[in-house]
């Protein structure tokens, strides 16, 4: 009996090893079989993706003009949009945050987005032909959205709309609208900061956005770099990106945006208070402007400190980097979405912007097709005993201005 036990045993451990050895190359099979070679995963991103990079790279050579402008905006001196750069990166991150949301999501492309695109066709040829940058702007956005709804649909476009519209805080604002802004910023800026140094004990006075006072060195002048729109603009970029990025409830994240303009309005009146106090303290006007020079990052940096203070304090401090799926997807893997875009719905995305290019090319723009030389014959070099010199104009000016010619002239008094 003895025996037989010892022979059943073994019989039962011959048959789990050899039901444990099939499992094993069952699951060894099925990973060999769903681990691609490398070549299969970019022809099947490539099979998945084409239509879409394809768009996004007819948009930015439609809209080249206009991106050109962007990103020499980004770089100039004191530039209020020199976060520019990190927007395109940050935009994308949240896209990859969505992933999960994305993949996982009904995608039922959508005919409502062509209107929205053939709609903006005759603002960009507008925009094309008289090289307005902020209508380029315009739509570029309409084109990227109309895009999305073609490709996504409206259900399946909800992760991907915001990510895409946040690009938008690297656009800078038309010169009219910025110069508006900037003066009232700058004119509050400066008020504040002379009743502050008023509260301090030290006698001010106010002339536009001018402060004086005896025990100053020199005059505060609070300029438009100094405005605290560009403070303004740069939180309100980053709180726009961490609103989106926590989890909290929506009068939460609706708190955290509505201090964003206070904040950056009372943090840089700070700092202008705190420029004129280290002119009076030393009484060195070079420390005033040595202060000057690196205190707008202190100044973002005591926002963001302020700001994520007060999201711990409403506890809307939960940071992720990944959203999970929906509940709702579970039926997502019946809606066949291999192909973006697929059927007719990305040929006519592609088709329109296709059209752009040809428009681009084929239309001159208005400053290109300016001809023609001034008749300087025609401009009197002496009025009376006012006698005139031609002064050469600088290439910049000569570049902002976009025109066949220019003169120069300058008139002074002969006697």
């Amino acid at each position: 009996m003895a025996d037989r036990h010892s022979e059943d045993r073994v019989g039962k451990l011959v048959v789990v090893d050899t039901v444990r050895s099939a499992d094993a190359d069952k699951c060894g099979g099925s990973k060999a079989r769903k681990s691609p070679d490398l070549p299969q995963m970019v022809l099947s991103a490539a099979a998945k993706y084409w239509k879409i990079v394809l768009v996004i790279v007819l948009l930015l050579l439609s809209h080249k003009h206009a991106v050109n402008f962007w990103v020499s905006t980004w770089s100039k001196d004191n530039s209020y949009y020199s976060h520019g750069p990190l927007v395109p990166v940050i935009a994308m991150f949240m896209l990859w945050a969505n992933r999960k949301r994305i993949e996982t999501s009904r995608i039922s492309p959508s005919w409502i987005g062509l209107p929205l695109m053939l709609l903006a066709v005759p603002v960009f040829i507008f925009g094309h032909w008289s090289s307005s940058g902020a209508l380029l702007g315009v739509t570029f956005f309409l084109f990227l959205i109309g895009a999305t709804l073609l490709f996504f649909g409206v259900r399946g476009s909800r992760f991907v709309i915001f990510p895409l519209l946040y690009l938008m805080f690297m656009v800078p604002l038309p010169a009219t609208l910025l110069d508006e802004a900037t003066f009232g910023v700058q004119m509050q800026s400066t008020k504040v900061a002379a009743q502050m140094l008023e509260l301090s004990g030290y006698e001010t006075h106010q002339i536009g956005t001018r402060i004086e006072s005896y025990e100053l060195p020199q005059p505060l002048i609070v300029g438009e770099a100094c405005s605290g729109f560009r403070l303004l603009i740069s939180l309100l970029t980053f709180t726009a990106f961490f609103v989106y990025m926590v989890q909290a409830s929506a009068w939460k994240k609706a708190l955290l945006t509505a201090i964003a303009l206070p904040l950056s309005l009372f943090i840089n009146s700070l700092r202008i208070t705190m420029i004129g106090y280290a002119g009076i303290w030393t009484g060195s006007a070079e420390v005033m402007h040595d202060f000057h020079d690196w205190s707008g990052y202190l100044g973002l940096i005591i926002c963001f400190v302020i700001l994520f203070g007060v999201a711990k304090l409403i506890k809307a401090n939960e940071f992720v980097t990944s959203f999970p799926p929906r509940p709702d997807a579970s039926d997502a893997e019946a809606s066949g979405v291999a192909v973006y875009g697929r059927g007719w719905h990305g040929c006519a995305a592609i088709a329109v912007i296709a059209l752009l290019v040809t428009v681009k090319f084929g239309i001159a723009p208005l400053d290109a097709s300016a001809k023609g030389r001034l008749n300087r014959s025609d401009v009197p070099k002496f009025v009376g005993h006012w006698a005139s010199t031609d002064i050469p104009i600088e290439k910049r000016i000569r570049d902002a201005l976009w025109t066949a010619d220019l003169l120069q002239r300058v008139y002074v008094d002969s006697y």
